[in-house]
């Protein structure tokens, strides 16, 4: 794991990050590596295991729980 250098960001007055292209380039990369990746996770419908599992993509996961916290605000 590479951490920004002092020199790839720069914080303005008003509290407002600027990064530069490489970095952000590098960021985008990265998420989307995380996403591609499969694990176990427990859903509530669709093919499972007999665990109760079925493989997803990090992706699948997170909208998952988008939806579910986007449900809680709205109740």
């Amino acid at each position: 794991m590479r951490y920004p250098k002092k020199r790839e960001y720069a914080h303005t007055k008003d509290g407002t990050v600027i990064m530069e292209t490489a970095l952000i380039t590098r960021f985008l990369e990265k998420l989307e590596r995380v996403f591609q990746e499969e694990r176990p996770y427990r859903i509530k419908a669709g093919v499972k295991k007999r665990d109760g599992t079925s493989v997803c993509q990090e992706i699948t996961i997170a909208k998952t729980y988008v939806q579910e916290l986007a449900e809680y605000c709205i109740s």
